[in-house]
């Protein structure tokens, strides 16, 4: 591509500055980013798609183009925008908000429409190179699902040396398809009151169990100290467990099986209460020693389990001493 001297002469001027607020913007947004679990990426951009923005005619004058340096924080969901536009217009100064669904767009086209905040960044004092403050940045807003889009289709459809409409057309049924999981994903919460739920047994049960600990952390059986972050992970391997155990799937005998495991473990919680409750081991640590203590598990169904036996565990439960499983090593 022949690239006209003073646009390039220009650039090369200004790419210092590029590459300073670039510095910048990934110090802050990466901070951000990792703090609240998001995904981020930042560029610069490239002389000859400076020069090809420039032949669109949207632009008057250099100082108007607003993407030299492009960020994007990509969210789980579109519900975390908001609080992501707040911290933007918290660590930089606001030119321009550019809300998804702001621009006009009829009803059967799909096309990206992420929201974009254009800012500058804010100086520091008075002394400081005021052009640098002067560079308007874009930082994009995405869904994770509008970003797999985004980056899935760029250079296949819209940064391609050839027009195909099957390939436009894919991108935009694809682009469709990103629009409905954003929706859904924001209002998970009432779009499964209309889907159907079926019998699973397996499901059953693991809510059982999700009750049955909840209900000793209300009643004071077990210290809130010792909750874990996800109870659906501690419940997963509970039930990996038991299964095994329990005999059949028919509702009433399964119950039956369940209330005795549930009720020997309770009787064990008050037990440990009264001598003091392990308050080093973890939820799954004393779950995993009352069912092996009172033969609720088979050992045979979880040799292939390996655990964490500390000396606690085995202070705790001192029958299991010799027992034999494969032991996590640090």
């Amino acid at each position: 591509m022949i690239l006209d001297s003073r646009i390039s002469t220009k650039y090369k001027l200004y790419l210092p500055y590029f590459q300073f607020i670039q510095d910048s913007l990934d110090q802050t947004l990466m901070n951000y980013a990792k703090k609240h679990l998001f995904a981020y990426t930042s560029r610069i951009k490239k002389l000859d798609s400076i020069s090809e923005k420039i032949e669109t005619g949207r632009y008057s004058s250099w100082v108007n183009i607003d993407d030299f340096v492009a960020c994007t924080v990509i969210v789980p969901n579109l519900s975390y925008e908001e609080g992501v536009i707040e911290f933007l217009k918290s660590a930089f100064i606001e030119i321009n908000l550019r809300k998804k669904g702001s621009a006009f767009k009829n009803f059967d086209t799909f096309r990206f429409d992420s929201t974009r905040f254009i800012g500058k960044l804010k100086p520091p004092n008075s002394k400081v190179n005021q052009d640098i403050y002067d560079i308007s940045f874009e930082i994009q807003i995405r869904s994770a699902f509008e970003h797999a889009w985004s980056v899935t289709t760029h250079d296949l459809a819209y940064k391609s040396k050839n027009i195909d409409w099957k390939v436009l057309r894919l991108a935009s049924q694809l682009k469709a398809s990103v629009e409905q999981l954003d929706m859904i994903a924001l209002s998970a919460k009432d779009v499964n009151k209309n889907i159907t739920s079926y019998k699973w047994p397996e499901i059953d049960i693991k809510i059982k169990i999700l009750e049955f600990i909840r209900d000793s952390f209300e009643k004071g059986k077990i210290p809130k100290e010792i909750s874990p972050k996800d109870h659906s992970r501690v419940v997963d391997n509970l039930f990996a467990l038991i299964k095994n155990q329990l005999s059949t799937w028919q509702t009433r005998k399964l119950n039956k099986e369940l209330k005795t495991i549930f009720e020997c473990i309770d009787n064990e919680l008050d037990h440990l209460n009264k001598i003091g409750f392990p308050m080093t081991l973890s939820l799954y640590q004393v779950f995993f020693g009352v069912l092996l203590k009172h033969k609720l598990v088979d050992i045979g169904d979880i040799s292939k389990i390996t655990f964490y036996k500390t000396d606690t565990f085995l202070r705790v439960f001192p029958e299991l001493i010799d027992l034999s499983i494969n032991e996590f090593k640090i």
